[in-house]
Order: structure tokens, then sequence, then C-alpha cells
């Protein structure tokens, strides 16, 4: 089994920290999928909620 290495992590990093800075300007995620799923949600208003997803976390 490979072992994760600090070079693993820092490019894990700078992905991570680029799909952050993106993923609200692309159009499949601004316009289309996150849109789809906010309707699907009821109000949220005052709500305490935990994010145990992926990406950005927006």
């Amino acid at each position: 089994m490979k072992q994760l290495t600090e070079h693993t992590g820092a490019s894990y990093k700078g992905k991570a920290l680029k799909y952050a800075e993106t993923v609200d300007t692309k159009p499949w995620n601004a316009f289309y999928e996150r849109s789809a799923v906010i309707s699907l949600l009821p109000s949220l208003t005052n709500a305490n909620v935990l994010d145990a997803g992926c990406g950005s976390g927006w």
C-alpha cells in the first residue's frame, strides 16, 4: 500500500484551493446543480447544519 507523502498533501491542498476559488463561477455548479439541490431543501433559517459532504463546503 502506498503511503501518503507530504507532496501528496501539498498537491491535494493546491487542487482544493483552486477548486474553492472557481467552483461558484462554473456554469454546471453555479446555475444547474446547486440551484436544483437548494430547491429541494426546506428552509434552513436559524438552523444548525453539519456539512459532511465534499468540495468547498459552500
